[in-house]
């Protein structure tokens, strides 16, 4: 016996389904006036209109504030970037660095993380018989060497240095660094004995306009810079804070020249220990 086409519950459905589409010509073929009337009215009926939904608002995204630019060279240095320094620079302090502290040494580091760039392809190009332990040990001794002094007698007026010349493509004028003849300070102090200060001092400008500005107020900026190395605390001439010293030679000469940039006294050289005498001539 032959098995059935469908289920036998599924039959009746088939059947109504084929009737129905078997009705249709003849219907058709009744009214075909009728019939080309609907299919024209179905056609002609406007769609139903659909509402338009509303693009969901999206957030914005949150802002990383470690991510921030704070200086770009051939590289680019972000916020994060000073923050791994500072700890790097906290692990290796005598004592624990204080939020001032902190703060000055991040605008000392915006500062050198671009000009690092130029002495690290200087210590790219040394020898290859230079290089491992050898190159770093140079490396130490290179940034401790101390050329010869500028006679304290032979005071150098503040000039600025000309500008070089920015480039066509619209590059900002360079900084302009004047290097001020080291003070050497002697105090005696108590229980200690008599203690020698040697302070480098330059004054950085971020360009050569600003810097002209303040050249005819040198002989008052060294003014102001003496009379406050003399004022110093006698902690100072044993164990210096380059910090407080930048802080108070910046609001030394501020009281004078209000319009002082707070970031312009650089302390490159910063030397204490005991007054060195002379040995008898025999």
């Amino acid at each position: 016996m032959p098995m059935p086409m469908f289920p036998r519950r599924a039959r009746p459905l088939v059947i109504v389904a084929a009737l129905a589409y078997l009705a249709i010509p003849a219907a058709v073929a009744a009214d075909p006036a009728g019939s080309a009337t609907a299919a024209s009215a179905t056609a002609a009926a406007p769609a139903a209109a659909v509402p338009a939904t509303a693009p969901a608002a999206v957030a914005p995204a949150p802002t990383d504030p470690t991510a921030a630019v704070v200086a770009q060279g051939n590289q680019i240095y972000r916020q994060r970037d000073l923050d791994a320094l500072i700890a790097i620079a906290q692990r290796y302090a005598k004592n624990k660095l204080d939020q001032n502290s902190c703060d000055a040494l991040r605008q000392t580091l915006v500062r050198i993380l671009v000009a690092r760039e130029a002495f690290n392809a200087g210590v790219a190009e040394f020898p290859p018989a230079l290089n491992g332990k050898a190159r770093d040990a140079f490396v130490l001794d290179l940034l401790d060497y101390q050329a010869e002094a500028v006679p304290a007698t032979a005071a150098a007026p503040v000039t600025a240095a000309p500008a070089p010349v920015a480039a066509q493509t619209g590059a900002p004028a360079a900084t302009v660094i004047v290097n001020l003849p080291p003070m050497t300070l002697s105090r005696t102090i108590d229980k200690v004995g008599r203690r020698q200060l040697v302070i480098g001092l330059s004054l950085l400008f971020p360009d050569a306009a600003t810097a002209k500005s303040f050249e005819g107020r040198a002989a008052l900026i060294r003014d102001c810079l003496l009379g406050c190395a003399q004022q110093l605390a006698p902690t100072q001439f044993v164990d210096p804070d380059q910090g407080m010293l930048k802080t108070a030679f910046v609001k030394a000469i501020q009281t004078k020249i209000p319009e002082f940039p707070n970031d312009s006294v650089l302390i490159p050289q910063l030397d204490a220990g005991p007054v060195e005498t002379a040995a008898p001539a025999p």
